[in-house]
């Protein structure tokens, strides 16, 4: 029918979708002026926005960020601040979408998960196939973890190719 989600609650957080910075005004003067109507308002300093470019005007895409914005409401005026990235879902979104300080974190508890079940992954008693049925059973569930909310880049598919190849290699017994 032609519409689309404009934002999303989860939790205690709002998620705002906009093309542009006219219309994110408008749906945050709107949201701003619901919670109002009915005697609620923002937490201080708990409005946040990732810079996009269309975030940015048509003519300014290649000027310097923005650091804040602040809009006029009935309640009285409200700012939201740029962030590089805004936590969700247990990862680190950044204005590209990336997350490698999220995938640097998520591939740490890997390590620390496979170190904690290393009396099955260092044993030489312990037949391949069955280290290989516990890796897929107590390790990838870990690194997996948030993955529907990473942006899939060649570089991200690059950092877990080396983690998952330096893993094996370490429950193989391969020098490296």
């Amino acid at each position: 029918d032609g519409s689309f989600a404009t934002h999303a609650v989860w939790s205690d957080n709002i998620y705002v979708s906009a093309a542009d910075v006219k219309q994110y005004e408008k749906m945050l003067v709107s949201l701003t002026n619901f919670l109002s109507s009915h005697g609620l308002m923002w937490k201080e300093k708990s409005l946040e926005f990732l810079q996009t470019p269309s975030l940015l005007p048509r003519k300014r895409k290649s000027e310097a960020k923005l650091k804040s914005l602040t809009f006029n409401t009935d309640a009285g005026p409200i700012t939201t601040v740029q962030k590089n990235s805004i936590a969700s879902l247990g990862t680190h979104i950044s204005e590209d979408g990336t997350d490698f300080d999220g995938i640097a974190h998520v591939l740490a508890k890997g390590t620390s998960a496979y170190w904690a079940h290393k009396d099955i992954f260092q044993s030489r008693l312990i037949s391949r196939k069955l280290k290989f049925q516990k890796y897929m059973q107590l390790i990838v569930p870990v690194i997996t973890h948030s993955s529907s909310v990473w942006t899939w880049c060649q570089s991200l598919v690059q950092k877990l190719h080396v983690w998952e190849n330096k893993t094996i290699r370490r429950m193989m017994h391969v020098k490296q």
